[in-house]
């Protein structure tokens, strides 16, 4: 068996949302901090370490699998969710220009998103200009899935990031 990589100096929270799983678990800050900056950003591949995983759908896996340690491919990359003070300050201040809110509802994958949308312009235009993702604050996310087992989660940040986002619609 591979050994356990090295317990980074920014040995940070995350929680990472595939397109069939929840992923809970530890990344290196340093070796990941792209992975925290939506415009030249790197999403290909994650290590997470002490990892919990979760099936988001309603597939015969069990309810929840750990690992020593997990790859998280870009593939299937939804978000990237900071859950620790230093996670969550590191990927405001990387991504400090988005900050013109506008709550929305977003189809990503199988999941539906409510919260608030932040974009680096005050035009709906950016979201056509700005591919690689946006943050939602206050994010409550579920399935649509028929039969799945995941509860859903709520996040004060969230990054969605890859290619996996359908549409994106205004609230209020």
């Amino acid at each position: 068996m591979f050994p356990l990589p090295p317990t980074p100096k920014k040995n940070w929270a995350v929680d990472v949302l595939t397109t069939d799983y929840l992923i809970s678990g530890y990344l290196d800050g340093d070796r990941n901090a792209l992975a925290f900056q939506l415009m030249g950003g790197d999403f290909s591949s994650l290590i997470l370490t002490n990892a919990k995983l979760t099936p988001t759908g309603a597939d015969a896996a069990p309810d929840s699998l750990s690992a020593p340690w997990v790859v998280a491919y870009g593939d299937t990359l939804v978000a990237v969710i900071p859950r620790d003070p230093a996670s969550l300050q590191y990927a405001m201040a990387r991504n400090g220009d988005w900050k013109h809110p506008q709550p929305a509802e977003i189809h990503a994958g199988h999941y539906l998103v409510r919260g608030t949308i932040l974009s680096p312009a005050n035009d709906v235009r950016t979201f056509a200009a700005y591919t690689t993702g946006f943050i939602v604050q206050q994010a409550a996310i579920t399935s649509l899935l028929p039969g799945a087992r995941f509860a859903g989660l709520s996040a004060p940040y969230v990054m969605f990031v890859g290619r996996h986002k359908h549409f994106v619609r205004p609230l209020g």
